[in-house]
């Protein structure tokens, strides 16, 4: 008898999971995960300006929902865009390192956003929810340039792939893509010119 309870509840479970998962979602997205401080020895200015390549499959989308088979029945999308998210985020941990952020400046970071998706892994019982933000930042220190291509992800283990898990996994994502780029960008403020006019400097 426990167990016909059992599978009762998890066929409801799993048809609440079947509606769910062909409407599309908006999803709030914000910076709510700081990273670990880094810190300028003296504070610089410093712009900053995000852009998005073209989507591949032509769709603006940000993430899709999944079915219990691995097929695609819906999509999400953020607000605000993804561009703004990132530009917003890397100002923000950039005026925590020192950085004073505004317009102008001859300094400047260029983020150009390759990929900014979430979409669920499949598993019998449970499933993952995988984020990811991919860019290549490109900075503009005196005559100099110099750009690298960072990659953050994010994963959320979950029995239901309900909005808050794809949320979560983007904020995780957007931390560690973070994590991986201001501390090389203070780096490359700090370092001598000879060092960061050298190739790979970033």
């Amino acid at each position: 008898m426990r167990l016909l309870t059992n599978l009762c509840s998890f066929a409801s479970a799993l048809a609440l999971l079947g509606g769910c998962a062909t409407i599309d979602s908006t999803i709030a997205v914000g910076h709510e995960k700081p990273i670990a401080a880094t810190h300028l020895t003296a504070a610089r200015e410093v712009s900053v300006e995000t852009v998005r390549t073209a989507a591949a499959t032509g769709t603006d989308r940000q993430g899709v929902k999944k079915n219990g088979f691995g097929q695609d029945t819906a999509s999400i999308f953020t607000e605000p865009k993804p561009d703004q998210i990132v530009q917003q985020a890397l100002a923000a941990e950039l005026a925590r390192a020192g950085f004073n952020v505004g317009k102008g400046s001859p300094n400047t970071i260029l983020v150009e956003i390759h990929q900014f998706f979430a979409e669920p892994e499949v598993g019998l019982f449970a499933g993952d929810v995988f984020a990811v933000v991919d860019a290549t930042v490109s900075v503009t220190l005196g005559p100099g340039k110099v750009k690298r291509r960072f990659n953050g992800i994010g994963k959320v283990t979950t029995l239901i792939w309900a909005d808050g898990s794809y949320r979560d996994a983007y904020q995780l994502a957007l931390q560690d893509f973070l994590g991986k780029c201001v501390p090389e960008i203070v780096r490359l403020f700090e370092a001598p010119r000879t060092q960061r006019d050298a190739p790979g400097s970033l």
